[in-house]
């Protein structure tokens, strides 16, 4: 299944194992969604509403975010404060888990949600055999690995920005096409097998662009991140209704 242009069709439900496989083949000319916090139109971002109206879409990976409680856990949450996402304040850090299911969750709009804020072990479990789940572990990235082993479910997760130590463990570095040594940093990057690389550069006229490409070409999968202006030139997700073809299409091609 080839994903392309707007998220708005329904698709049938993914298999994780399968994708997996899939995304392991460089050469497989399948498109894969990453949904960034989930699909958070209409919910509260981060929350596990938001990963299945993900899957509901046809994105095969949903990127989350995390957030450490006072009293160890690790929770889907985009900011360390509480204030834009919830009716709480201070920092998630200062709250135990019982604290924070207290709090109303909030809609992308800045409505009240019925959705709470899900642990990293309840997303583990509720993705499990639906979706990949990426995930930018900070300083938590042992616990990361720990409770995703425990779960039986470290071949359905991506690490991303680091190489974790475990080399069965998918991950997608980030190289700056627009920073110094960009093609080395990139030849470095390929040495460590990632299953894809982010590319991020400023400008569409970046003359280094089309010497990555090459370079990664038959060994890992490309990234383009489109959530805003700079990450992947001009395009962006904001124009995706108003020029699908030259936000997304070109990216794809």
């Amino acid at each position: 299944m080839v994903l392309v242009g707007s998220l708005g069709v329904v698709h049938a439900q993914n298999n994780s194992n399968s994708l997996r496989e899939s995304l392991l083949e460089p050469d497989n000319s399948e498109v894969f969604v990453i949904a960034h916090r989930g699909d958070w139109h209409g919910t509260a971002e981060n929350s596990l509403h938001a990963i299945q109206k993900a899957i509901e879409k046809g994105a095969k990976i949903a990127l989350v975010d995390l957030q450490r409680t006072k009293d160890g856990e690790l929770v889907l949450f985009s900011d360390p404060t509480l204030e834009r996402l919830t009716n709480g304040t201070g920092a998630v850090s200062d709250k135990t888990l019982e604290e924070l299911r207290k709090l109303s969750y909030k809609e992308y709009q800045g409505d009240a949600s019925q959705a709470f804020i899900p642990t990293w072990k309840e997303a583990l479990a509720f993705a499990q055999g639906k979706i990949l789940l990426e995930v930018t572990p900070g300083d938590y990235l042992e616990q990361v690995i720990e409770e995703a082993t425990a779960a039986h479910a470290l071949q359905n997760i991506i690490i991303s920005g680091e190489r974790p130590s475990q080399e069965d463990v998918m991950f997608i570095p980030v190289v700056d096409l627009d920073g110094e040594d960009a093609l080395q940093q990139l030849a470095t990057c390929l040495e460590a097998k990632p299953v894809a690389v982010e590319l991020r550069y400023r400008s569409d006229d970046n003359t280094l662009l089309p010497q990555a490409l090459q370079q990664l070409k038959g060994r890992c999968r490309i990234c383009f991140n489109t959530l805003k202006e700079g990450l992947a030139g001009s395009h962006v997700d904001v124009n995706r209704e108003r020029t699908p073809d030259q936000t997304w299409g070109t990216l794809i091609r």
